[in-house]
């Protein structure tokens, strides 16, 4: 079989295929209906076409084509009825087209309320992967809610090829219709449109999936999810020093890969990641701060170079260690099955789902406990220990964090010697390595988790009435970050002052191929000549006396060890020096990857040659002096690309908690963690695409802090595919008063990049999709 255009297409298959039902159709060039319009219309009058409702197609000369599809190109008008409103179709359609004699237009009955309507690839387009891949909606009753982008509770799913065992009904008979249609054209690269209604399933259009990468190889894509699939399997077995009956992995549950270093990172930046961080020091410093020992664990696994959070892992992690094992295992097993029934809550875990602090409101949110057989006993015990952990932390005068604050600045000292020691530069890297963890990362995690800790305090004010969201908004914006900093100094300092302090920082922190904002090419400020200070014109909030009474009553009732005073300098401590210390230890990650660059220099191999290399193997070379280092970096080298080659053909979802997700899974909707409660609307734009982001609504898949420049260009708003509510973006929008839909999810977000101008109207939780 061959395309020969959408209704000659139809046409031709009507008798062949045995899964689907064709609708009947009559069809027409221009130049036939041009020159014989009236006995066509007879036609139809006579066959009584005009006493049903249609659909008026487009059937152009260049549409369907093996080369280009012109999906969506032209016009069709449906639910018409009766003979005029058919003939001011027919012009519509005819115009849209414009007049080529061969251009054609077809009429089929029109189908409406049906169970299901929607599109199958049968191939994955972005990636060339052997997956068929099913959008569709069975919420509106409309046929082109997929097709035209309308529908709001559109669902996805990937089924891989491999896969014999499909889970439901209609999805075995949507499966079964493309690969009758695949071998009828010997293609695996359709696009079909389908629809059931009253369990009938009707083909609409087949045509050919332009695409122009490469498919991939299917034994290869065999290999890598069978391992997969094997490697879930084993890590799922009982483990004695893990609670818990099963595991979950995602993408975003806890120090969010996926915001940090993105879905598909380069493997420097994947390797960097887990010896600065998700190794063992994010273990060390929980340790530290009295939850559960876990430092044997990596939280990180990389799925064929993918990277995912062991929720289950991470859950025992916040489980305080006065907690005994009985009771921490049924405190994982709720926070597990929690995760599986509201998956949306991936990014927001310790919000949505585990209990990691005492807060003013614990024992109102805690009560959800009940409802799972937790005794009252088990409820006032785990209550105790939140208790004597978060007093702990936030003690006046011998609080955890402020040990950290402190540690936090012994790093710069132990940076500038070892960058001014005469050693080589692969000892250099080493030992910034080891101070950016002991000096940077482990104290930064700590004050991290007080960070979180001073939300929830404000969070649970704003529950119990004492302070409002908006006067919540207003203290944060007070706040004197890091952000806020960089946004002035770019005004009022030279570039070579400004650089001095901040030209360590880069769009993509990990990333050895993002140039640091001294070395861009591009200037991410507008450096003002003036040198005068930039006026405050932001209001400030003040608590009233009425609130500080309530607060000093709230402490002394909870039975924390401090007063009003010395609790809000905490909160403001903590979140203020969140980001200071990220930005501190970002000064030595950024050392380390410019003596990465360096080295790579030295032995003949670029930036980009050189983001593919694991920085363990890198690191052998110093116990190991009898080797070629050009040779033995060209092999790391290697093994990095196609390990990063063979992981951009996977396809896996957000979340895992079965194994068969390998093989068929959909994506689910995401909740956006909206920051502020105002609105916006305005042009959208990437960040790559155009620098001119004054006044537009910047939208960013993954923003690390790198990205903090944009804050100093007067944004409307922000939106970004991956971040949680205590996510650094979140955080920076909050500070400037920024309206932000942070993590709004890889559907929604590919869908929005391909509109012009949205809303953002963060009071109401929504993003309206206006052009």
């Amino acid at each position: 079989m061959i395309f020969k255009g959408k209704a000659e297409t139809l046409e031709s298959i009507e008798k062949k295929i045995t899964t689907a039902k064709i609708l009947p159709q009559i069809s027409f060039s221009y130049d036939e209906y041009s020159n014989q319009k009236e006995s066509i219309l007879k036609y139809l009058e006579d066959n009584k076409w005009f006493e049903k409702n249609l659909i008026v197609r487009s059937c152009g000369k260049n549409e369907d084509d093996i080369h280009y599809s012109g999906a969506g190109q032209f016009t069709s008008v449906g639910n018409v009825y009766g003979k005029e409103n058919v003939c001011n179709a027919i012009q519509t359609v005819f115009e849209s087209m414009g007049t080529n004699k061969e251009n054609r237009v077809f009429l089929q009955p029109y189908i409406n309320e049906v169970d299901l309507s929607g599109v199958i690839f049968t191939i994955e387009p972005n990636t060339g992967s052997h997956y068929y891949v099913i959008n569709f909606d069975d919420q509106t009753k409309l046929t082109n809610s997929v097709t035209d982008g309308s529908g709001r509770e559109l669902k996805t799913l990937y089924f891989y090829k491999g896969n014999n065992q499909i889970s439901e009904k209609k999805i075995q008979r949507i499966i079964a219709l493309a690969k009758e249609l695949e071998n009828l054209f010997k293609n695996e690269a359709l696009d079909i449109e389908f629809a059931i209604k009253n369990n009938e399933l009707f083909l609409f259009q087949v045509r050919p999936l332009v695409f122009n990468i490469p498919k991939v190889n299917r034994e290869v894509q065999d290999y890598i999810l069978k391992n997969i699939y094997n490697q879930i399997i084993q890590r799922n077995k009982s483990n004695p020093n893990i609670l818990g009956d099963f595991s979950i992995y995602g993408v975003m549950p806890d120090w969010n890969p996926a915001e940090i270093i993105g879905i598909h990172p380069n493997t420097l930046a994947l390797s960097l990641y887990e010896e600065i961080i998700t190794d063992s020091v994010w273990a060390y410093q929980r340790s530290n701060y009295g939850y559960r020992d876990m430092t044997s664990f990596p939280l990180m696994i990389d799925f064929a170079g993918l990277p995912y959070i062991d929720a289950r892992i991470s859950f025992n992690s916040f489980v305080p260690k006065d907690i005994p094992d009985e009771l921490a295992r049924k405190i994982l097993n709720y926070y597990l099955l929690k995760l599986c029934k509201y998956p949306e809550y991936h990014d927001k875990i310790e919000f949505k789902i585990a209990f990691t602090c005492y807060s003013f409101d614990l024992q109102k949110r805690i009560e959800d406990l009940s409802k799972y057989d937790f005794s009252e006993l088990e409820i006032s015990q785990i209550i105790r220990a939140l208790h004597q952990l978060t007093n702990n932390i936030i003690s006046e005068k011998n609080g955890l964090f402020r040990n950290d604050l402190l540690k936090i600045n012994t790093l710069t000292e132990k940076h500038n010697a070892v960058i001014q020691a005469e050693i080589s530069i692969l000892e250099k890297i080493h030992y910034l390595l080891e101070y950016c963890k002991q000096y940077g990362t482990l104290p930064f995690a700590g004050i991290a988790r007080a960070g979180f800790i001073a939300m929830e305090f404000l969070n649970s004010l704003v529950s119990i009435n004492v302070m409002t969201k908006t006067e919540k908004d207003l203290f944060l914006s007070n706040l004197k970050t890091i952000g806020k900093t960089i946004s002035n100094d770019s005004k009022r300092l030279s570039r070579n002052e400004f650089m001095k302090t901040y030209g360590h920082l880069r769009p993509g922190t990990y990333n050895i191929c993002s140039p640091c904002y001294s070395k861009s090419k591009k200037d991410y400020f507008i450096f003002s000549k003036e040198k005068d200070e930039i006026p405050n014109k932001e209001a400030v909030f003040i608590f009233t006396k009425k609130q500080c009474d309530k607060i000093e009553i709230l402490l002394k009732k909870h039975n924390f060890n401090c007063n009003f005073e010395s609790f809000i300098s905490f909160i403001k401590e903590a979140i203020e020096g969140r980001e200071y210390s990220k930005f501190i230890f970002t000064k030595t990650l950024s050392e380390i990857i410019e003596l990465i660059a360096i080295f790579g220099e030295e032995h003949g191999y670029s930036r980009e040659d050189m983001s593919h290399i694991n920085i363990k193997e890198v690191l052998k070379m110093l116990t190991n002096t009898n080797i070629n280092i050009k040779d033995t970096l060209a092999k790391i080298i290697n093994n990095g690309k196609e390990k990063e080659r063979q992981s951009l053909n996977v396809v896996l979802p957000t979340l895992i908690w079965n194994e068969k997700q390998v093989y068929e899974f959909y994506h689910f909707k995401n909740e956006p963690n909206y920051v502020t409660q105002k609105e916006c609307e305005a042009d959208i734009v990437e960040i790559f695409e155009e620098m001119d982001i004054k006044d537009k609504i910047v939208i960013i898949k993954n923003a690390d802090p790198g990205y903090d420049w944009i804050f100093s260009h007067e944004i409307a708003g922000l939106v970004t595919a991956y971040g949680g509510v205590n996510s650094h973006m979140a955080i920076r929008c909050a500070e400037f008063g920024i309206p932000a839909a942070i993590g709004v999810g890889e559907d929604r977000f590919s869908r929005m990049i391909k509109l012009k101008r949205i809303k953002i109207d963060c009071k109401n939780k929504r993003i309206i999709e206006i052009c």
